[in-house]
């Protein structure tokens, strides 16, 4: 933070202490999938929807539902007949990216169920 100067100072504890809320912290949540701690591999979450792969335990499902499902679906999904659907796709809030072997059944589940303003596209053969 600069002053009227250009000098640079940090401010200490005491004034951030008085800028943060209660309200405005949150709480953490330790979700893993099967004893896994890399929920990116079998999640995809953007602001317009969320991922989560097929085969998980109750646990990991109620995390995300109960954090999202008030706000974006919460999908449950296999990509090319596989749960690790974060490392499958790529994607943000206005389109996903699935590869070419991603069934058609698979493609018209998550097809149906994103928001109509996600364009969901399967990449070429190769």
């Amino acid at each position: 933070v600069g002053n009227s100067k250009g000098a640079r100072y940090l401010p200490n504890r005491k004034t951030c202490a008085k800028q943060i809320s209660q309200k405005d912290l949150s709480m953490a949540t330790r979700v893993q999938f099967e004893n896994n701690n890399e929920i990116g591999v079998f999640s995809r979450l953007t602001n317009a929807y969320c991922l989560v792969g097929i085969g998980g335990s109750e646990n990991f499902y109620s995390v995300f539902e109960s954090e999202l499902s008030d706000h974006i679906p919460v999908v449950h999904c296999s990509i090319a007949g596989t749960r690790i659907v974060g490392r499958m796709c790529v994607g943000n809030s206005k389109g996903l990216l699935l590869p070419n072997t991603t069934t058609d059944q698979e493609l018209m589940h998550i097809r149906n169920s994103l928001p109509d303003k996600v364009v969901v596209q399967v990449t070429g053969a190769t």
